[in-house]
């Protein structure tokens, strides 16, 4: 018997093909795809739901603000009617009806002056009693 074997069982090593390899790669790659896409949309979504809260807070003491008797001033809408939030914000925490959050700010939220239309057309006016303040929530972050 020959000791060294046959030339097919002397070069046969045990490990991987390189298909072997390619295939367990591309199957790794695509569940990272799938991992990642569901990580943006989770992450969207709690960006959404966090904004949503606090466009409710801040009706919360926009309404308890205006039934105190007090009125926003120093509204400077622009022609589109948007209001920078942190004058809204600054003017509802001076008066104890807000607690400072500094993930409030106007790129995560637009709050809109829509005037009282028997006063002025586009709410120039910087008294904002006659008019509605609308806050919405975007996904900005």
């Amino acid at each position: 018997m020959n000791t060294r074997g046959l030339p097919q069982e002397r070069f046969k090593k045990g490990g991987f093909t390189i298909i072997e390899l390619v295939a367990v790669i591309m199957v790794i790659v695509i569940l990272a795809a799938c991992v990642v896409h569901e990580y943006v949309y989770y992450q969207s979504a709690a960006i959404i739901s966090r904004n949503t809260q606090n466009v409710i807070t801040l009706v919360a003491a926009t309404e308890q603000f205006n039934l105190s008797g007090y009125t926003f001033t120093n509204l400077n809408p622009d022609f589109l009617g948007d209001v920078a939030v942190e004058t809204v914000v600054s003017q509802l925490i001076a008066a104890g009806f807000f607690y400072p959050n500094p993930k409030v700010t106007s790129t995560e939220i637009v709050c809109r002056y829509y005037a009282n239309p028997d006063t002025d057309s586009i709410g120039s006016a910087a008294d904002a009693s006659p008019g509605v303040l609308y806050f919405l929530p975007t996904k900005d972050d």
